[in-house]
């Protein structure tokens, strides 16, 4: 992936948002894992997306669901809901092997979670897919991350460089924790979902195209069998790493 010729346009840092700000982005929560947290986003009242790679442990393995929680509107230590995870899937295509943040992977790096309960839209808002950004184009990044996983923080404006096969390449910040942020585009007076931040590589961030990824992840889901009993969420919170690809990112 190439960036454009033309001179590269101005960025904001990323900065930690105040409470009164954050309230405007509900719809974005920590997903713990119980052992770590990555990021992810409401796509509807009972669906939200992450990256393929934070339902899946060091090991290789799935990880239960019943260690799930979506922490919609973390902060502090508490939040504005809670929800278990009633089901999963995983992008079909996704290359769960290896250690090398490839194209294929990034592209596929996308999963679907549905919650155990519904998250009425008037308070929490979701975000529906948008239009791939030409290169050039602004858009924001809202995310947790290690450093600053106890509020969410937003980078806006940063910037696409290049996009190809599924992929989008960012100049926006990212660490550990970001996996599964949104990418998030002005379209009017609506926040459309353009990407599912994957991996961390070359001075970029690297995500998945959201519109291409989701036909496949919804009837992925659409087959999974749900849980016939889902836990009460509770518990403690981890603060750790979590789950993220640090390999380098793809060849261009």
């Amino acid at each position: 992936l190439a960036a454009p010729a033309a001179a590269a346009q101005e960025t904001a840092p990323r900065r930690l948002l105040a409470a009164h700000e954050q309230a405007a982005f509900r719809g974005v929560g920590r997903l713990d894992t119980g052992t770590g947290y990555c990021t992810a986003t409401l796509f509807s009242e009972t669906l939200a997306l992450t990256a393929a790679h934070c339902l899946v442990g060091p090991d290789g393995r799935a990880v239960p669901l019943a260690r799930l929680r979506f922490r919609a509107g973390f902060r502090e230590g508490g939040q504005r809901a809670v929800r278990a995870v009633r089901r999963a899937a995983l992008h079909p295509d996704w290359p769960a092997a290896g250690r090398v943040a490839s194209a294929e992977f990034i592209a596929t790096d996308v999963a679907l979670i549905e919650l155990d309960a519904p998250l009425p839209v008037a308070e929490f808002p979701n975000y529906l897919p948008g239009e791939l950004p030409p290169p050039g184009s602004a858009v924001a990044l809202p995310s947790y991350g290690r450093g600053r996983d106890r509020a969410l923080s937003l980078q806006d404006p940063c910037r696409v460089l290049a996009h190809a096969g599924g992929v989008l390449r960012l100049d926006c910040e990212a660490a550990p924790g970001t996996s599964g942020s949104p990418v998030l585009r002005r379209e009017g007076d609506a926040l459309r979902l353009v990407g599912v931040i994957s991996a961390l590589g070359g001075g970029s961030a690297w995500a998945a195209a959201t519109a291409e990824a989701l036909p496949p992840l919804e009837a992925a889901l659409a087959a999974a069998a749900p849980r016939r009993k889902v836990s009460r969420p509770g518990g403690s919170l981890t603060t750790g790493g979590g789950a993220w690809k640090t390999s380098r990112p793809p060849s261009r």
